[in-house]
């Protein structure tokens, strides 16, 4: 089995190194890594020459770009120049604990079915100093017995629980999924690879602590996304359109997959219209509309994967909808 590591980089001269060495490391090594980077701004590029000229780094190659595309395209690049059976997506902020590459190895050996998979892991902060969970990082996993957890495609529909850099999968389903258009930052390119590995051969947690997620403030991530991006309606309303989108092409692509059978349909419609749903009250702001939308917590609740969080949701979309507009002065 030949395993490549696909990691995109943007402005990450930082953390990068880190990254990079925790890779050197493994107790079995990639055959291939490619670092896409997507027209850093800094020093990023230098680092990775440089890493990979001092310790002689057979088969790493950098991709250089001379103009930003996005980190949606810039990571599902990486992957299509992947040539492993086997991809690890890679961050360039986070750490990876000697383990990682051998046990995604020797779970996919073990269960051939599988199509893809992710492990558990940690949190650190700037200094690489390991802490708790902080507010706003949400899923990451609290079981760390080394149990391997199964799960279903409906259990990602609405939600992306799974973080790329955690994932490993088999290259045979990059044809599900290649082409499929920008999911946004509350899916992303995990979740898009996450739902075709499941509705294929399969896709599981192995719960054992194998990675180090780093939290700084500056992660492109969902928490972030959140922060920066959910300040007013329209905002919410492009996330959400965003979310509508990325479904309604998942019901497209997944027709004929293996696992794609009626309960995931019929969970996939609902879901669709949950969001259709939503979309009508945040444009049309009728109170009534949003009161109808209490019968689908359910459908709130797929996105946090908690009743609290639903809640939560819920009453933003309110909040949201009449909040007033921040004016261009505030300077916010």
């Amino acid at each position: 089995m030949r395993i490549s590591v696909a990691l995109a980089a943007y402005n990450g001269e930082r953390y990068i190194e880190a990254q990079l060495r925790s890779l050197l490391e493994q107790t079995r090594r990639p055959d291939e890594v490619i670092v896409c980077d997507d027209a850093s701004t800094d020093g990023t590029c230098a680092v990775v020459e440089r890493f990979i000229a001092d310790n002689a780094c057979a088969g790493w190659q950098l991709v250089r770009r001379e103009r930003n595309v996005g980190y949606h395209r810039n990571f599902l690049d990486a992957v299509a120049r992947a040539t492993g059976d086997v991809i690890c997506l890679c961050d360039q902020d986070d750490v990876w604990l000697p383990d990682r590459i051998r046990r995604c190895e020797e779970v996919l050996t073990a269960h051939p079915e599988l199509d893809g998979m992710m492990v558990g892991y940690g949190v650190i902060d700037a200094q690489g100093r390991e802490i708790p969970t902080p507010a706003g990082v949400r899923f990451v996993p609290e079981r760390l017995d080394g149990t391997l957890v199964r799960h279903a495609p409906v259990d990602f529909i609405g939600c992306s629980f799974t973080r790329g850099f955690s994932m490993a999968f088999r290259a045979r389903i990059r044809p599900v999924f290649a082409g499929q258009p920008d999911t946004g930052r509350l899916l992303g390119h995990d979740w898009l690879i996450a739902c075709a590995a499941s509705l294929c051969g399969g896709f599981a947690c192995l719960n054992e602590k194998l990675a180090l997620y780093r939290s700084h403030g500056e992660n492109f991530s969902i928490a972030g996304a959140g922060k920066r991006r959910m300040i007013d309606v329209q905002r919410r309303l492009q996330a959400v359109q965003m979310c509508l989108d990325a479904h309604e092409a998942l019901r497209a692509w997944s027709d004929g997959l293996p696992h794609a059978d009626a309960a995931f349909r019929l969970a996939l419609e609902r879901h669709i219209a949950f969001e259709r749903r939503r979309l009508r009250f945040l444009r049309g702001k009728n109170p009534a509309r949003w009161l109808a939308l209490g019968a689908y917590l359910g459908e709130y609740r797929r996105f946090y994967r908690t009743w609290g969080g639903a809640l939560t949701i819920w009453v933003g979309d309110l909040m949201y909808t009449y909040r007033p507009a921040r004016r261009k002065e505030d300077g916010r």
